[in-house]
C-alpha cells in the first residue's frame, strides 16, 4: 500500500513569483487519486489565473501501478488547458483528449500517466528494482522517459535538510530534463524538483510542508 499524504511546494519560474503546488494522494479502496493542485499566490492572484488541477486516478495490481482515468484542467479556462486520459485495460485501448482534439492509443501493462510516472519511480528505487526506464502516455502519445542517477546532495528547505537522491528524468521533449531530489527521510518524496530549458532552470519547485497520513 502507498503511504498517504499532502505536501504544499513554492514554485518559482513561468514569469510568476508566486506559485503554491498542493500534492495530495489518497486511497479510497481500491482506488488510489493524486492531485496536483497549482494556485496562484500574492498580487498575482488579481488575475484570475487558475488553479491548475492535475489528477490522476490508478489501481495497484500485481505489485504494479495500473493508471485509470489522468486529467489536467485550468479550472479559470484562461490558458485553455484541458487535457486527459481514459485507460481501458479490458480493450487495451487509452482515449485521451486535448483540447478540442482526440487520440486513440493501444496500450499495455506498464504504461504510466504523467503523474504515476514519479510514484513508479520513486516505489521502484525503495525495492531496489531497476528504474531506467518507463513507458508514459502524455496524451498525444506515448513517451519513453529514461531515468538516471548522479550523486546524493544536501538540500535545505523550510523543513530542513534532507540528505538527497539526485534523479534526472529525460521526458524525450527536445531541450527539457527533469531534475528531483527525493529524500529517503521522508518516503522518497521529492524535497526539490527543477525543469531545465536548454541548460536553463526554467522552473523550481521546493517542499514547504508534509503531512504524511
Amino acid at each position: 500500500m502507498l503511504q498517504p499524504f499532502e505536501a504544499v511546494y513554492r514554485i518559482e519560474g513561468w514569469g510568476v513569483v508566486e506559485i503554491q503546488r498542493t500534492v495530495t494522494l489518497s486511497y479510497d479502496a481500491p482506488i488510489y487519486k493524486m492531485s496536483l493542485v497549482n494556485e496562484v499566490t500574492g498580487l498575482a492572484s488579481l488575475t484570475g489565473y487558475g488553479p491548475i488541477v492535475e489528477e490522476s486516478q490508478f489501481k495497484l495490481m500485481l505489485g504494479s501501478i495500473k493508471p485509470i482515468v489522468y486529467s489536467n484542467i485550468d479550472q479559470s479556462e484562461i490558458s485553455h488547458l484541458h487535457d486527459s486520459i481514459q485507460f481501458d485495460w479490458e480493450s487495451g485501448l487509452a482515449r485521451s483528449q486535448r483540447k478540442e482534439e482526440r487520440f486513440i492509443f493501444p496500450v499495455e501493462v506498464g504504461v504510466l500517466d504523467p503523474i504515476t510516472v514519479e510514484l513508479s519511480v520513486r516505489r521502484d528505487l525503495i525495492a531496489g528494482r531497476p528504474y531506467d526506464t518507463y513507458l508514459v502516455h502524455d496524451v498525444e502519445q506515448i513517451r519513453t522517459f529514461q531515468v538516471s542517477r548522479l550523486d546524493n546532495v544536501t538540500i535545505d528547505t523550510e523543513l530542513g535538510s534532507f540528505e538527497a537522491i539526485h534523479l534526472i528524468i529525460d521526458t524525450g521533449r527536445t531541450s527539457r530534463l527533469l531534475h528531483y531530489w527525493l529524500a529517503p527521510d521522508i518516503s522518497y518524496l521529492p524535497v526539490q524538483i527543477i525543469q531545465y530549458h536548454n541548460g536553463k532552470v526554467e522552473v523550481q519547485a521546493t517542499i514547504q510542508k508534509l503531512s504524511l497520513k
